[in-house]
């Protein structure tokens, strides 16, 4: 039979030609088990975080419930915040509008609802009720000290001579104030409840501290007239001349001005 053109000689093919190795089925460079299981975790404690995140979204509710929420506590903040509006345009005394008072009704009703969805908020508004009571307490006792050393402040001044009007016991009470605040054992005696007694010992530290001062200038004036009187010319102790003159110090600037005169009138004549 004659051969077909084009027709591939089976014959010539050769019997060990293999068949190409699978890829797949190489064996791993070096190292590459140790980082697809390092991977492999890496890609697990993700997934737990991730599922642990997604329960503690489920615990809150469902997307509308939170949506919902969302929803009440802004109409609740909406309210609170034209109630504090009305608040502060409210003069001391005054009653309260009746847009003020419908308001205030409306929030309370809205903030029991919303404790109700999430409890958490009942329990964070009971906290926040006892911390604003504690700040109350706390401002009553801080003025019921400030009106007992307004009081020790006017028995001082009073017993000065001075006048014990409300302006100058303001007055004299903030010249008092830095003696306190400086003092360790006169803030803790007038926050002890003790404010009198603070105020009394401030009331010395001021006079103790002014004295001194006014010592000081007092010394530094007479050292000046000494000074002055040091420079004068001396008396003459010739014949007829006051020689018998004491040569101590003057007591005081009259003195020594005497003196001075004195010693000027020897050398006329």
């Amino acid at each position: 039979m004659a051969e077909v053109p084009g027709t591939p000689d089976t014959s010539t093919v050769e019997s060990s030609t293999t068949i190409p190795a699978d890829p797949h089925e190489a064996p791993l460079p070096e190292g590459t088990k140790e980082e697809t299981a390092k991977r492999f975790q890496e890609l697990l404690a993700d997934r737990k975080a991730k599922a642990e995140e997604l329960e503690r979204y489920k615990s809150l509710g469902t997307p509308e419930d939170i949506a919902t929420i969302r929803e009440q506590a802004f109409a609740v903040e909406t309210l609170q915040g034209r109630i504090q509006e009305l608040e502060a345009a409210r003069n001391p005394g005054q009653q309260k509008t009746a847009e003020q008072q419908e308001l205030e009704a409306v929030y309370k009703k809205a903030w029991a609802e919303l404790c109700k969805i999430n409890p958490n908020l009942a329990k964070l508004d009971l906290i926040l009720q006892r911390l604003e009571a504690q700040d109350v307490q706390a401002g009553q006792y801080r003025e019921s000290l400030n009106v007992l050393a307004d009081k020790a402040t006017a028995d001082l001044l009073k017993e000065e001579g001075l006048v014990n009007s409300p302006e100058n016991v303001d007055r004299w009470g903030r010249r008092l104030l830095p003696f306190i605040q400086d003092d360790a054992k006169l803030r803790a005696k007038f926050f002890g409840g003790d404010p009198a007694g603070a105020v009394k010992a401030a009331w010395e530290q001021m006079h103790e501290e002014v004295g001194q001062q006014a010592e000081r200038k007092a010394k530094a004036k007479m050292q000046q007239s000494k000074e002055k009187l040091t420079g004068l010319p001396r008396p003459h102790t010739g014949p007829g001349g006051p020689a018998s003159q004491s040569t101590e110090a003057p007591k005081d600037v009259r003195a020594g001005v005497e003196r001075a005169m004195a010693r000027l009138g020897g050398t006329k004549g």
